[in-house]
């Protein structure tokens, strides 16, 4: 594999695969449990309030995200299944 774009590679093939997307979606059942929080997929019902805490100008540059309205963030979650 060589490496083209952070989030992409091409394969033998000559076929470009987002890594990203490919690992989410194999993850997707996938939750971490810990002794304080459990770690779980971003689910639709997650949605609203992940939006809420988006709004957060401090969250939004510790994070190094754009505001999104609420119709794009349902958009990016529904993506990355």
């Amino acid at each position: 594999y060589s490496k083209i774009e952070r989030d992409e590679i091409v394969n033998e093939d000559k076929e470009t695969i987002n890594v990203k997307t490919e690992t989410m979606k194999l993850n997707y059942e996938t939750c971490i449990v810990g002794k304080k929080s459990i770690l779980v997929p971003y689910r639709p019902e997650h949605v609203e309030r992940y939006h809420e805490w988006m709004k957060d100008p401090a969250l939004l540059e510790a994070t190094g995200s754009e505001p999104l309205s609420l119709e794009e963030e349902v958009e990016n979650q529904q993506s990355w299944r």
